[in-house]
C-alpha cells in the first residue's frame, strides 16, 4: 500500500465509530508502523484534515471534511435546506480557529 493510500484509509477510518483514535489505534488499523502514521497524520493536520486533541492525543476529522462533503452535496444537486446551517459552518469555524490561534 503506498503512502496516498495509507493517508486515505487513515481518514476513512476517522470517519468510523467513535470518530476519534489514537496514533497505535490508526498505525494498528492500518497496519503500518507508528512512525509511518505519524508522518501521514502531522502531514493531514498541517493540510487541516485531521486534529488531535491536546488532552487525549487522540485524532478526529476537521470540519474541513463538511466543506468537501458539501461541495459533493452541491454537485450532485442535494439542497443547502436539506443540509440545514451546516452549510456555512466550516467557514466560521476555521476562521474562528485560525484567529484563535493567531493565523
Amino acid at each position: 500500500m503506498g503512502s496516498l493510500d495509507k493517508s486515505l484509509f487513515i481518514l476513512k477510518r476517522l470517519g468510523d465509530p467513535p470518530y476519534e483514535f489514537s496514533l497505535a489505534e490508526l498505525a494498528s488499523f492500518s497496519g503500518i508502523g507508528k512512525s509511518g502514521a505519524f508522518k501521514i497524520l502531522k502531514t493531514l493536520q498541517k493540510h487541516n484534515f485531521v486534529i488531535q486533541d491536546f488532552v487525549t492525543k487522540k485524532y478526529h476529522l476537521s470540519p474541513i471534511m463538511i466543506r468537501l462533503g458539501n461541495v459533493y452535496g452541491r454537485l450532485k444537486g442535494i439542497e443547502e435546506n436539506q443540509a440545514g446551517s451546516f452549510i456555512h459552518f466550516p467557514y466560521t469555524w476555521r476562521d474562528h480557529v485560525y484567529h484563535r490561534l493567531g493565523r
